[in-house]
């Protein structure tokens, strides 16, 4: 059980972090965040409380890694008994192998964010992805947005992983041909850096640009979790982004225990405006 002294140092942290984000305008912090093996049966309520108290200060959350429902179901009533915060969730239906199995969610904020039309995951007739991504179209404001929600694989090589990354190209350009809405959000554990040759295709199309290329995501310093947007559609971006470094703050750099307590990952987050439709 962490102490008194480290919660402190947490919500110091974020504090910093984020809250000088809501001084200018009507905006809203969007993360992604892998919170590892996220079930039931692998967090107890000491730790969904320190899962909580980071959730907590993001008004919509892209999660990966989750295994059912019930430890959401817990998640949201424990922002609501413990913060008085009203959150919602979506899940998707179960993604992977015949050994594992996982859930997409979408957590968010249900007095800053509505679900506008759930697209279900992608409709991968090649079996291109080990976890097909979760695609849903929300509005926040004035900003309407689609998301697509990707857990990519990690398998036996990098080769694994550059395969699926090169057809991610193709899933931004299926979402986006939906309807006339051209602000779309890739975003998720990509398990490859931003960087990596794979995304070739990706960055082809135009003014794409990623948030982060330089913040380790990972407790392991790896950059594999981002957000993905063309620039010139999704002009709600304010530049503001940041990432959570809770192993620091409260594991004290005990990668082990931040790992199996929380996630061997990072939230990363961006803030977007909310007051002005821009398309």
């Amino acid at each position: 059980m962490k102490s008194v002294k480290q919660r402190l140092l947490l919500a110091l942290f974020i504090f910093l972090f984020i809250s000088c984000s809501y001084l200018f305008g009507d905006t809203i912090s969007i993360a992604t965040f892998n919170i590892r093996i996220f079930s039931n049966n692998s967090r107890d309520d000491e730790e969904l409380l320190q899962i909580c108290n980071i959730l907590k200060e993001f008004d919509f959350i892209a999660i990966q890694e989750a295994r059912d429902t019930e430890v959401l179901d817990r998640t949201v009533l424990m922002l609501k008994n413990s913060f008085n915060l009203d959150y919602r969730y979506l899940a998707s239906e179960k993604v992977g192998t015949e050994r594992v199995k996982e859930i997409y969610v979408y957590l968010y904020r249900a007095d800053k964010v509505k679900a506008i039309k759930n697209f279900g995951v992608y409709p991968d007739q090649e079996d291109d992805f080990i976890r097909e991504p979760f695609i849903v179209m929300f509005r926040a404001g004035e900003f309407d947005f689609y998301v697509i929600n990707i857990h990519s694989i990690y398998g036996d090589s990098i080769t694994e992983r550059r395969e699926e990354a090169r057809k991610l190209a193709g899933v931004y350009a299926v979402v986006q041909s939906q309807d006339s809405e051209n602000d779309v959000l890739l975003m998720g554990d990509f398990n490859l850096g931003p960087g990596d040759s794979a995304f070739k295709s990706l960055k082809a199309i135009p003014n794409m640009i990623y948030v982060n290329g330089k913040l380790p995501t990972s407790i392991r310093d790896k950059l594999y979790d981002n957000l993905w947007f063309q620039s010139h559609f999704t002009k709600e971006f304010t530049g503001t982004y940041g990432i959570i470094k809770f192993d620091e703050v409260m594991f004290g750099n005990d990668d082990k225990e931040a790992s199996l307590m929380i996630s061997d990952h990072r939230p990363l987050w961006a803030e977007f405006d909310t007051s002005v439709d821009d398309d």
